[in-house]
């Protein structure tokens, strides 16, 4: 499927317009692309995107801290220590 087809696939899709959403953010393809799609598309008032350090090494979180500044959004991000004083259990 070529772009201009996606693209008119996604316009012409009916979606229900949001006023807050969570989304889990890497910084990766998918999620920076949902977080324009939700602006554009849904046109989403307040986007909260979560970032978990499960691990991945910080060379990727820092690229994906430096993705959130060119997005223009501030991710919530955990560490697991963080997970610990929420009460949460691995």
């Amino acid at each position: 499927m070529d772009i201009k087809r996606i693209l008119k696939k996604i316009e012409g899709t009916e979606t229900p317009m949001v006023s807050k959403v969570a989304v889990a953010y890497s910084g990766g393809l998918d999620s920076s692309l949902a977080i324009e799609l939700l602006r554009r598309k849904y046109k989403a008032k307040k986007i909260l995107p979560i970032t978990i350090d499960v691990g991945q090494g910080e060379e990727e979180v820092l690229e994906s801290r430096r993705k959130a500044k060119v997005l223009k959004i501030k991710s919530l991000f955990f560490r697991p220590s963080h997970m610990k004083m929420l009460g949460v259990r691995s």
